[in-house]
Formats: C-alpha cells, sequence, structure tokens
C-alpha cells in the first residue's frame, strides 16, 4: 500500500509527463480508452494507478515505470 506521500508524487510526475509529453487529459485518455476522469482522478491523488497500468502509462507518457513511481 503506497503512503498518501507516494502518491501525491507519483501523480506529480505523472501529470508533469503528461504536460511534457504536449497531451491533454482528453488525448491521453482517447488514447488510452479510458475516461478522462480516470486521469483527472490519478493526477489528483483521489485514484492511485493500478500495477497492471503502469507500465501502458510510462509507454504512452515516454517515461520508464522507475521514474514514473519514484
Amino acid at each position: 500500500m503506497k503512503t498518501t506521500r507516494q502518491k501525491i508524487e507519483i501523480a506529480k510526475r505523472f501529470r508533469a509527463a503528461r504536460i511534457q509529453h504536449g497531451i491533454s487529459q482528453q488525448d491521453l485518455a482517447d488514447e488510452l480508452e479510458i475516461h478522462r476522469e480516470t486521469i483527472s482522478f490519478i493526477e489528483s491523488s483521489t485514484r492511485s494507478i493500478r500495477a497492471e497500468e503502469l507500465g501502458l502509462f510510462a509507454k504512452e507518457l515516454g517515461v520508464t515505470v522507475t521514474w514514473l513511481v519514484g
């Protein structure tokens, strides 16, 4: 189980990678075939990234899983 601090750090990295990649929440959601709200919840650390999603999100955002989880 991740601590709140860890969840916030992952959320910040996720958002930073998305912005640096130049992609909107909606475009990322469309590409991954998920709801935009899911992206929003992850970025606000309301929802954690599931283990099975890490690789997919990292690949789409152009980062490594290691970087994403800090």
